[in-house]
């Protein structure tokens, strides 16, 4: 990675040679290449942004995460004991007690105020945890072993990643953020100086927002002392996790939560009629059209909707009389299509109450999934006692960044 001197630098130059362009003289490529160049300049600001910000994560965190004795910690450390033992309300013990002291001292780092006991982010990621993956019938229904660290765990299950979204982990404090849409350009006579407003790009602070995830655990479970049990627990908080995740990224309204891309000013919108109607190949295709017009339009670009329009899609002609369905293959008009219960199927339009869906399509690499810590774990041993089960509380740290609103557009109107 460069140093940030060489890319503001960098940056800076592109910047004033974009603007230097005559407008009427220079031809298209030419105005396309410089708005290129200095979108790539500006994502590589962001990524030293948030690499110094992992990086001052990791040196304040040296003593611990460079041990041998973290990674015999992380080795040691049990969910279920240390959810059984947060439920029994008698304090923790040992190795768990350890682990909840560092969580302590990760949360102080990021300017985190502990709900309950903190599991760190070293812990989560140093750990080899068991897993078990079901075969199928045919292969005996065997159950393999594979080593998995949590971000990465759940990263595989959000759908937005699948579709190229960028997830940044390890984070500490706020980070400011250039907004890709800040580039302007204005035109000036050749001695007039450029005035401030002109020149200055939009930032955003990207900071921990806390988002709470509620899991409900067998009390039996905890018990047992079965490395697979770790397992077993962990995919019903990876499952709920990634689930809260998405439906920010996505959904956000921006109130005490990240703001989704449904909720993000500046993304265009495709409105399909005045009630709602039915996507047809035209009106999907119109949304890479809008992107394109902005010249935001990239080679990683996929479609995201939910499964009714997915069926809907699955069905439907691209054109009467013409062979082929639009939704051919798990793909759009050749870009990759992609289908989650988290895009909204209850939307409304006109006289059509709760009935419309959303079709969003973009370069995904353009939002940025963010987290912070841990997990801080609260257990409520009372809410679900009379099921024999723990209602686990998770509270995690993140935020959404729409790096660049015009590398999206959306339906809100489809009616299916």
């Amino acid at each position: 990675m460069r140093e940030r001197k060489e890319v503001v630098r960098e940056l800076s130059e592109a910047v004033k040679k974009m603007r230097s362009l005559d407008r009427e003289k220079a031809t298209q490529e030419e105005l396309k290449n410089a708005s290129d160049l200095v979108e790539r300049l500006t994502g590589e600001l962001n990524e030293i942004n948030i690499a110094e910000a992992a990086e001052r994560a990791q040196v304040q965190a040296q003593p611990e995460q460079a041990s041998k004795e973290l990674t015999s910690i992380a080795k040691k450390f049990s969910f279920a004991k240390f959810i059984r033992e947060l439920g029994e309300g008698r304090g923790l013990t040992g190795v768990e007690a350890e682990v909840a002291k560092m969580g302590e001292e990760e949360a102080a780092r990021n300017n985190v105020k502990l709900i309950g006991a903190a599991i760190p982010n070293a812990i989560l990621n140093a750990r080899a945890f068991s897993g078990q993956t079901a075969g199928t019938a045919a292969n005996g229904g065997s159950l393999i072993a594979s080593e998995l660290q949590y971000q990465e765990e759940l990263r595989k299950r959000l759908v937005l990643a699948d579709a190229g979204a960028t997830y940044v982990g390890g984070l500490v404090g706020n980070i400011t953020l250039i907004d890709g849409a800040g580039v302007t350009v204005s035109w000036e006579g050749e001695n007039d100086e450029v005035a401030d407003t002109k020149k200055a790009f939009s930032t955003r602070e990207a900071k921990p927002k806390r988002c709470a995830i509620n899991v409900p655990i067998s009390k039996q479970l905890t018990i047992q002392s079965s490395f697979d049990v770790d397992t077993l627990i962990l995919n019903d908080i990876y499952a709920a996790h990634a689930e809260a995740l998405e439906t920010a990224a996505i959904n956000g309204s921006g109130s005490g939560e990240p703001t989704g891309l449904l909720n993000t000013d500046g993304v265009k919108l495709v409105i399909l009629g005045e009630n709602g109607l039915a996507p047809d190949f035209a009106s999907v295709v119109a949304l890479e059209t809008e992107i394109a017009l902005k010249n935001a339009d990239q080679r990683n670009m996929a479609y995201v909707t939910n499964p009714k329009v997915r069926g809907f899609l699955k069905t439907k002609l691209k054109a009467d009389g013409v062979a082929g369905y639009i939704w051919d293959n798990n793909e759009i008009n050749g870009y990759p299509a992609f289908a989650s219960n988290i895009v909204p199927s209850n939307l409304t339009k006109g006289t059509s109450e709760s009935k419309c869906s959303a079709v969003l399509f973009g370069d995904w690499s353009k939002l940025w999934i963010m987290t912070w810590g841990g997990l801080d774990i609260v257990v409520d041993p009372y809410t679900l006692k009379k099921q024999g089960a723990y209602e686990v509380t998770l509270n995690a740290y993140h935020d959404i960044f729409v790096r660049r609103k015009e590398a999206f557009a959306l339906i809100k109107d489809a009616l299916v």
